[in-house]
């Protein structure tokens, strides 16, 4: 078995481009099966935000209110454009996948030649495509992983000394607008300017002029972003600020004084998928490697070093604890696993943590496929309950759910005249349920509502809603745990229960 595993990364090893093909198609190969399953709360409600998403509105974009910078929703109006379908959402998660692993595999044969671009190609399509951490989602946390690594990918070139002044200026300013651009995707992505500036600052006295370069790029996509949020169809750069950064710091509060076993919980899976997933083993073969002298520039190494331990507060920092947030590990580890492979190991030749990470991104796939195959895949639940909503919905008919899944609306295919459809932001912003007792009491009162868990799942029932609830609509059906409730003076024709 050993001597397998060696030979295999020997023969990657000895035709580095034929690695990169093979990188790129195992992590297609772990990510295929789930391609058409369905999407999860954070997909289905970007690209329902980003179908309703035209014009100034009353919320941040139109009329759906989320705390995500413009990019990431652009993304997903890529996505609704081209259909909006399960399958092409995946697609589009297929190649900024690829992006993120091709641009590993450059940046670890800047750090070591052959043997490092092997290495941090397989540990980015390990991690990054791995079901136990939500590698087979278009999450925010994927698209802005590969604009870092590709930032990370292009200073590294940058500074090889081996293009022109011209060239190395130009390639400092494109990596400074996707260092931006990561940031613009998710607010809590600044890993590759951190990297950079740590890299080109220890070096300041050979390496300013890239620094400039990379500053000025850095800067180009946020004053284009000033610039949108205050056009006549921005949302105003006030109401921009306050849901891209405010809202960060008033929602850590309201997950602290809310109940924190649901966060407890997810925080103990965090660590062990930190562990069982070989997130741990890499972090510790870098760290191993970083703080050992013969292993690369003193620069690289303190900025790698540096950017894990960023990557380490951002995770912690994000309080919710959702598995996706270790996907931001992935640059970092990528290159991480690349300069290690510049010391001599007597086991698997030093690719020890990352052999483990590949039979595990391998074992969590299959776990998923059978879980599929048993009826238990990933939010199966929610497409049942929303193919139930849209069977029975006439046209025109709307929903809102208490409280959050917007997913459910996306798969659905109906509106929704609420303009909070996740339930942090509905307990950060509307904790009352003033709004959405107002919404429910009104003339645009949806024709479906529909009890997620419970409606004081989060302590934020209140008597008007329980009045609301009483006068104007009425349970009609139960699917999946759920009640549905439909608006008074309304009947539809509903169709058979379907199996849960």
């Amino acid at each position: 078995m050993r001597h397998g595993v060696v030979a295999a990364w020997a023969w990657l090893e000895a035709r580095p481009v034929r690695a990169l093909v093979v990188s790129l198609a195992f992590a297609t190969a772990l990510r295929l099966p789930f391609v058409n399953a369905p999407f999860v709360d954070d997909e289905g409600g970007f690209l329902m935000v980003a179908g309703q998403w035209h014009e100034r509105g009353t919320a941040l974009y139109t009329n759906q209110w989320v705390d995500r910078p413009p990019l990431l929703l652009l993304v997903f109006r890529f996505a609704y454009l081209l259909g909006g379908s399960f399958v092409t959402v995946r697609l589009i998660l297929l190649v900024v996948g690829s992006v993120l692993i091709a641009a590993a595999w450059h940046a670890g044969s800047v750090i070591n030649g052959a043997r490092g671009a092997v290495a941090a190609a397989v540990v980015a399509a390990s991690v990054s495509a791995s079901f136990a951490i939500s590698g087979a989602v278009l999450t925010g946390e994927a698209v802005a992983g590969a604009l870092v690594m590709v930032s990370c990918a292009l200073v590294l070139e940058a500074r090889a000394r081996r293009h022109s002044r011209r060239t190395a200026l130009l390639l400092a300013l494109v990596a400074g607008s996707c260092a931006s651009m990561a940031f613009l995707t998710k607010q809590n992505f600044v890993d590759a300017a951190i990297f950079a500036a740590v890299l080109l600052g220890i070096e300041s006295y050979r390496a300013w002029r890239l620094m400039v370069s990379g500053v000025v790029g850095l800067v180009i996509p946020l004053i284009v972003t000033v610039l949108w949020a205050q056009s006549p169809d921005g949302p105003g750069l006030s109401r921009f600020w306050v849901a891209i950064f405010q809202f960060r710091k008033h929602s850590l509060r309201v997950i602290e004084h809310s109940n924190l076993a649901p966060p407890v919980a997810r925080l103990r899976l965090l660590v062990l998928l930190f562990v069982a997933t070989g997130i741990f083993f890499l972090c510790w073969q870098l760290v191993v490697a970083a703080v050992t002298r013969s292993e690369g520039p003193y620069a690289l190494r303190i900025a790698l070093i540096v950017m894990l331990f960023y990557a380490f507060f951002s995770v912690a920092a994000g309080a919710s604890y959702w598995s996706h947030y270790l996907q931001q590990f992935v640059p970092v580890l990528a290159m991480g696993a690349a300069l290690a492979t510049r010391r001599t190991y007597r086991w698997l030749g030093g690719h020890a943590a990352a052999t483990y990470t590949a039979l595990a991104s391998v074992t969590a796939s299959v776990v998923g496929i059978v879980l599929v195959l048993m009826g238990h895949g990933v939010n199966a639940g929610d497409k049942v309950l929303a193919d139930f909503l849209r069977a029975a919905s006439a046209p025109g008919d709307s929903v809102m759910l208490a409280y959050g899944s917007p997913n459910v609306i996306e798969m659905s295919g109906l509106t929704t005249p609420y303009r909070y459809s996740w339930s942090l932001p509905i307990r950060a912003r509307d904790p009352d349920l003033t709004e959405y007792v107002r919404v429910l009491d009104g003339k645009q009162a949806p024709t479906w509502l529909v009890e997620v868990g419970d409606f004081n799942w989060w302590g934020i029932d209140t008597p008007q809603f329980q009045h609301v609830r009483a006068a104007r609509y009425r349970v009609v059906a139960r699917v999946c745990g759920h009640d549905i409730f439909l608006l008074d003076g309304l009947a539809r024709a509903l169709p058979p229960r379907p199996p849960c």
